[in-house]
């Protein structure tokens, strides 16, 4: 186990090397302070490890007492024994809320890192901007008049690691051009609680809504398309337009879509639930 003087070191060093590759973002202040505030969690995180092993190790010599000599084992000797616990439990408890903070304040991180590294390698390769309607709608985020989504409007976004997910906005921070947003379904890790992230603009993709129009796909076209009965979008090809598909199960506008990896599978999707794939804003794949 290293000290935590050794481990102090090690994330400072590791602060330096991201000051310098991340110096072209216009983000570096924010970057660099939620670091440190990971920093400091993790040495926390580490403090608090440490205090756990210590009272599990008093516990367990109480168990080896026990086992050696059951007689032992009478009300006052049980009473420490349940105490003992107890201080296990608050110390795991205080453990897991520090790594759910700072994966958390990691999963931010990352997607803004994501996202200037994406910006990077865009203009490197220098790709061919999208044609259709969502491109046009990229390019008005970066103009003053760029008017924001208001809270409970649906939108798509890619947490880092995870694939595509449908999400609830939940505000806007004009002096940071960024939205704080909701995921549409309970953590599996903790029901009842929804993960929140916080996305530049330009990580954001809008579903279309009954005041917006609708993009028009043709066939062969790829997209980034809703799963049927799931809220996670992947990427599929159209198969079948609305004017070609008629006969939608309930009567709305929808595509025929033919996702990777679905053997072969032709799936029916609502026409808002299929978005133009955006390479300015594809955060990087998972290796």
């Amino acid at each position: 186990m290293h000290s935590g003087k050794d481990s102090n070191e090690r994330l400072n060093e590791r602060s330096k090397r991201l000051s310098i590759t991340s110096a072209t973002s216009k983000d570096i202040s924010e970057e660099l302070s939620l670091w440190n505030q990971i920093c400091t969690d993790l040495l926390n995180l580490y403090n608090l490890h440490k205090e756990a092993e210590t009272v599990v190790q008093k516990t367990n010599k109480y168990h080896d007492k026990i086992n050696g000599k059951p007689e032992l084992l009478n009300p006052k000797v049980a009473k420490k024994l349940i105490e003992s616990y107890n201080r296990v439990i608050e110390k795991a408890t205080k453990e897991q809320k520090e790594i759910t903070k700072t994966k958390d304040n990691l999963d931010i991180l990352i997607a803004l890192q994501n996202n200037s590294e994406s910006g990077i390698e865009h203009k490197r390769k220098k790709r061919k901007m999208d044609k259709y309607l969502n491109s046009s709608k990229l390019k008005s985020h970066d103009n003053k008049q760029y008017k924001p989504l208001s809270p409970g409007n649906l939108v798509v976004v890619k947490p880092p690691g995870q694939d595509w997910l449908l999400a609830s906005v939940l505000q806007y921070f004009p002096d940071k051009n960024k939205y704080e947003v909701e995921d549409v379904e309970d953590d599996e890790d903790r029901p009842g609680i929804k993960k929140r992230y916080i996305f530049p603009v330009k990580c954001v993709l809008e579903i279309p809504n009954e005041d917006n129009q609708k993009p028009y796909f043709p066939i062969g076209h790829e997209v980034l398309s809703l799963y049927p009965n799931s809220s996670c979008f992947y990427k599929a090809t159209i198969i079948k337009t609305p004017n070609e598909h008629k006969n939608s199960s309930n009567g709305k506008p929808a595509y025929i879509v033919r996702f990777e990896d679905d053997d072969e599978a032709e799936r029916e999707v609502p026409a808002d639930r299929v978005l133009d794939m955006p390479p300015k804003m594809k955060l990087k794949e998972d290796k």
